[in-house]
């Protein structure tokens, strides 16, 4: 990832090299059941892109 953090399970998923049960898929976004659920429904949302705000300068 471009921010030098690193979430593997996310980049699996987003990969196609873990497959998963998707609940809902958007341009921007991938909502799936996590494949180790601690909860009895746990839904995982996640972005399908990183963004690095470091540039960016808070008032």
């Amino acid at each position: 990832m471009s921010n030098g953090v690193q979430d593997f399970y996310c980049e699996e998923v987003l990969s196609g090299k873990t497959d998963v049960e998707k609940v809902l898929e958007t341009e921007n976004s991938l909502a799936f059941y996590h494949s180790r659920p601690y909860y009895e429904v746990h839904i995982v949302v996640i972005p399908k892109k990183t963004h690095s705000f470091a540039h960016r300068r808070f008032r």
